[in-house]
């Protein structure tokens, strides 16, 4: 019983301190104590959005999970059903477009530092949900963060790094099937509608 008294009181000061975290909060904090992510310098201004396809069907906490395991992340995980996780917060940097160059004439190296990674689930085909989501997500980070130019991970990880010797392989994704008409579509009602809530989507 004396021995049981510290590990309870060490246990109360490590997770019952003045603020009550839930699960989502935990697991977010989690992704910042590992490896997927590092702190997001103060100088570095986000102004790109990078669009990813994950290439899996997988459920969603189950495509985070493998996520984790390979190293890689994205700060958003949209699901095929349009429910999405925050798996880092945009003050962190998120490991999602690897070795990366902006497009001509911006030319900016090490996209990551400067960009936000939305991983959209699947194979290559999208929903609608997908589209929504994404969307609605966009749109609240430009409330914050002003606007955002959008592009895909082949965009910054394509042939042209690959010839640079920079990258073993040649990013495709989000690929051709995505349609970038209907995600700005979107993201234009949602732009327009008053008292938007991000996280009302989840719910």
């Amino acid at each position: 019983m004396k021995k049981i008294i510290p590990l309870v009181i060490t246990a109360f000061l490590l997770f019952g301190c003045s603020k009550n975290l839930t699960e989502e909060q935990i697991r977010i904090e989690q992704n910042i104590k590992s490896k997927y992510c590092m702190k997001r310098p103060e100088t570095a201004k986000v102004d790109t959005c990078i669009m990813h396809c994950t290439g899996s069907n997988d459920p969603l906490e189950t495509c985070i999970e493998n996520m984790r395991l390979e190293g890689v992340s994205y700060h958003y995980v949209v699901g095929k059903d349009g429910k999405w996780k925050e798996m880092v917060p945009i003050d962190y940097i998120a490991y999602h477009a690897g070795a990366s160059i902006m497009p001509p004439p911006d030319n900016r190296h090490n996209v990551n530092v400067f960009s936000v990674g939305i991983g959209l689930m699947g194979k290559g085909e999208f929903t609608d949900e997908q589209y929504l989501s994404a969307s609605r997500i966009c749109t609240q980070l430009e409330k914050k963060l002003g606007q955002l130019k959008y592009l895909g991970h082949s965009d910054v990880a394509g042939k042209r790094v690959w010839e640079y010797g920079l990258r073993e392989d040649i990013k495709s994704d989000p690929g051709k099937n995505f349609r970038w008409g209907r995600f700005y579509k979107y993201m234009a009602y949602f732009s327009r509608t008053e008292n938007d809530n991000v996280g009302k989507i989840n719910k």
